[in-house]
């Protein structure tokens, strides 16, 4: 198909040692560049937020805890990083590599081809709605994150207060409630979370198996119907795409993890900022500094 002529075994060795060093350049190429951008991002992203925060007021800033503040530079950081690098970069890139691969597996056999379509957006479908409660699960389990470390940077700023007053028991107690809380949170999230991974291999293989069942099916109502080479090739191909297809299928989970971290962080980089002074140009100073009857002493 390609135009290449292998007329040996030794040229065909040769011609696939170069296809997979090619694959194993693009493999390096796409994941650095994907990670250099995603590092570039994130870090014009945190000195702008540092910046922003210096130029609040005192009020604006007591606003919130200062746990919360502390957890925009590291949890939400880490998933808008990911929103970047995996939830847009690698997701167009396995955006276009399924539509390739469907293009074609429709060339090999139509019909198999619109029954995979079919289970795929069923299970996108599936998929979005549980995202969805995933969503509400990991901003409550979020906001309590912050309440925690809002908590523990609070006492631990006090920490000579709460040894003068004897205050360890109850101060532990109000942390072992709040740690509870956030426990509970991490259960729900987990629970849903899991039920989505559950799901992913169960459609994947479901779909398969739909698949086969047809091309069984077909080749007893029409013998031979289905050439056994295309069914091979289709399984195979099949196969190869799992990866890009349970990528695709958890891309809304980063998406919606990204997209709490989107909103946290505009909420503080929207706040009212006060103006700052502005240095001044200072041009045309001529003259002299001296010292004059200057002297150290003990």
């Amino acid at each position: 198909a390609l135009g290449v002529s292998l007329d040996s075994t030794t040229a065909f060795f040769q011609f696939f040692l170069l296809l997979i060093t090619a694959k194993g350049l693009m493999a390096f190429a796409d994941h650095f560049l994907t990670g250099v951008l995603g590092e570039r991002f994130s870090r014009e992203l945190r000195e702008r937020l540092f910046r922003t925060q210096l130029s609040h007021s005192v009020t604006t800033h007591n606003l919130k805890p200062a746990g919360k503040y502390l957890l925009r530079y590291s949890g939400d950081l880490v998933f808008i990083q990911r929103f970047i690098t995996q939830g847009t970069i690698q997701f167009t890139g396995d955006v276009i590599f399924m539509i390739t691969s469907l293009a074609v597996l429709y060339s090999i056999n139509a019909t198999l081809t619109l029954i995979l379509a079919g289970g795929i957006l069923i299970a996108i479908l599936i998929i979005l709605l549980l995202s969805r409660i995933l969503r509400t699960a990991t901003l409550n389990r979020r906001n309590q994150r912050s309440v925690l470390l809002g908590f523990v940077a609070n006492r631990m700023n006090a920490f000579f207060t709460v040894k003068s007053f004897n205050r360890e028991a109850p101060e532990e107690l109000q942390y072992n409630k709040r740690s509870g809380k956030l426990y509970d949170l991490g259960i729900r999230y987990y629970r849903i979370s899991s039920v989505i991974q559950g799901l992913l291999p169960l459609l994947f293989f479901g779909t398969l198996a739909i698949v086969l069942y047809f091309i069984s099916s077909e080749r007893v109502t029409k013998p031979y119907g289905i050439h056994r080479s295309e069914a091979l090739d289709f399984v195979l191909l099949f196969l190869y795409m799992q990866a890009v297809i349970r990528r695709i299928l958890k891309v809304n989970v980063v998406w919606q993890a990204g997209s709490v971290s989107f909103y946290k962080l505009l909420r503080i980089l929207n706040l009212p900022a006060e103006a700052k002074a502005q240095e001044r140009a200072l041009t045309g100073i001529y003259g002299r500094i001296t010292f004059d009857h200057f002297l150290f002493q003990f």
